[in-house]
């Protein structure tokens, strides 16, 4: 754009759809959010250097100037098509700055700063998230999941920096992600993770790693229930959990084990007591994990559900199986195919999630070997149930294997159990010391209510107070 006549753009129109007047770069941010709008719509022409009542004023332009321009310039995502254009005025040592947005729809929805705009009349205003996804979805050259969608109104600050990092520690630990992934930038590592889009973070990023994920998407939701029979008429137990995958996978696992019998005995010629649960505490992880990976979070009234009854346990997530996937050819797939593979990537990096689709055959297996009905896949009118048959009653207490099996003393969920294992040398840990070394990431406050609940059971003791107060286990006298 050369040798554009300021005077004969002024002469033809007012402030409008494609035009927008700033006095000068004193107003830098509300131009460049201007020409976000207009790259967002048909395109325009900002004119820095011009009041409100069309005066040519120009201004001062320093290299300065120029660099302050090309910094905020940068701010617009993707790459604008931007042109520029220093206007001198005659008889002043002043410039009229013009710069021209022509916006290449392939590309929208842009942004600046972290946030769209779009132009209206003659006015500028933030995209609503509606119109932003529309954007998105309308660009035929863009194929885009849910999971990929960019959070409009959420940051970094959203995530739980901590839970990233300790991904990466986990993945590197199991040789299941590159060495160069390991960064002290938590931008950087959601890039190697394909966790970031248009400069914001993900759907996927916040289902994985936010502190309240369920403030942008209410669909972050568990329900679990324990029903009395064998159908929905009589609670036993009743209760939501919101939260991002990792503290629904720990909720998930903690409730059934709640109410799964427990074999306690006493193996020949030892002193210590093996307790053994009804189901393999693999094949209800495997089953909630395919779940949060396979499920549909596109419905904002989503969630998956755990339900424990009277003869079988059944885990239902929103969504149809795949195009092509049967319930009676499931056990048989020779590949897995979620419909959310970067939050399966993340928990394939935990070694929660098997990329080889062995998921569905360490369930059936799990159950068959552990002397169980063969469990089976249904297909409901909006979303997929897995049904896990039991041997026996889930009512009882405890099972009955043999002359040997005595009732378990305390019923501790498997976080609980790990805690206990980690303060076996008898050195006293602070709160973020037990988290370190647990297996995989768990939220604070879980591990606080974990914590508080070992001492209530006077399985642990608490030294110290504040910030330093640290647990050991407890020492029981004769």
């Amino acid at each position: 754009m050369k040798f554009i006549d300021v005077q004969a753009v002024l002469a033809e129109q007012d402030e409008s759809l494609t035009l927008e007047l700033k006095k000068s770069t004193a107003q830098l941010r509300a131009c460049m959010e201007t020409l976000c709008a207009f790259l967002n719509c048909s395109g325009g022409l900002v004119l820095i250097g011009v009041n409100d009542n069309k005066e040519i004023i120009g201004q001062t332009i320093t290299d300065k100037t120029k660099r302050e321009l090309a910094n905020e310039l940068a701010k617009l995502a993707p790459a604008a098509p931007i042109e520029i254009d220093y206007v001198a005025l005659a008889q002043q040592d002043k410039q009229v700055i013009a710069i021209r947005a022509m916006p290449d729809s392939a590309q929208r929805p842009y942004t600046y700063d972290g946030r769209a705009f779009v132009r209206t009349e003659s006015s500028t205003h933030k995209m609503s998230r509606e119109y932003y996804h529309n954007l998105i979805m309308q660009n035929v050259n863009t194929q885009i999941r849910w999971e990929d969608l960019p959070m409009l109104e959420a940051s970094l600050e959203d995530l739980d920096h901590g839970l990233i990092f300790n991904t990466v520690k986990k993945g590197l630990g199991y040789n299941r992600i590159p060495v160069e992934y390991d960064s002290s930038d938590v931008e950087e590592i959601l890039r190697h993770f394909n966790l970031m889009k248009y400069d914001k973070i993900t759907h996927a990023a916040m289902v994985l790693f936010g502190k309240k994920p369920q403030q942008f998407l209410p669909q972050c939701l568990l329900k679990l229930a324990k029903f009395r029979g064998k159908d929905k008429s009589h609670f036993e137990d009743n209760r939501q959990v919101h939260g991002n995958v990792f503290t629904l996978l720990n909720e998930g696992l903690a409730f059934v084990s709640r109410y799964l019998p427990i074999a306690s005995y006493f193996p020949k010629d030892s002193i210590q007591r093996e307790d053994v649960p009804l189901f393999p505490p693999d094949v209800i992880r495997e089953a909630l994990v395919n779940a949060i990976c396979h499920r549909d979070y596109s419905m904002v009234g989503s969630n998956i559900s755990i339900g424990v009854y009277q003869d079988r346990i059944e885990v239902w997530n929103y969504g149809k199986l795949p195009p092509g996937v049967t319930v009676e050819g499931i056990e048989s797939l020779a590949g897995s195919f979620p419909r959310n593979p970067h939050i399966a990537n993340v928990l394939f990096y935990h070694k929660l999630f098997e990329s080889w689709g062995r998921g569905v055959s360490l369930i059936f297996d799990g159950c068959v070997e552990s002397g169980h009905p063969k469990p089976y896949y249904k297909e409901g009118p909006i979303g997929t149930y897995l049904v896990l048959p039991s041997k026996q009653s889930l009512s009882a207490p405890i099972l009955e294997q043999s002359d040997t099996i005595k009732p378990q003393e305390k019923q501790l969920t498997p976080l609980q159990e790990e805690m206990l294992a980690i303060l076996q040398n008898g050195q006293p840990l602070q709160l973020s010391q037990v988290m370190q070394n647990l297996q995989q990431p768990v939220p604070e406050r879980t591990v606080q209510r974990a914590l508080n609940q070992l001492k209530k059971e006077e399985l642990i003791d608490q030294i110290g107070g504040g910030r330093a107060v640290a647990w050991v286990l407890k020492i029981k006298t004769p």
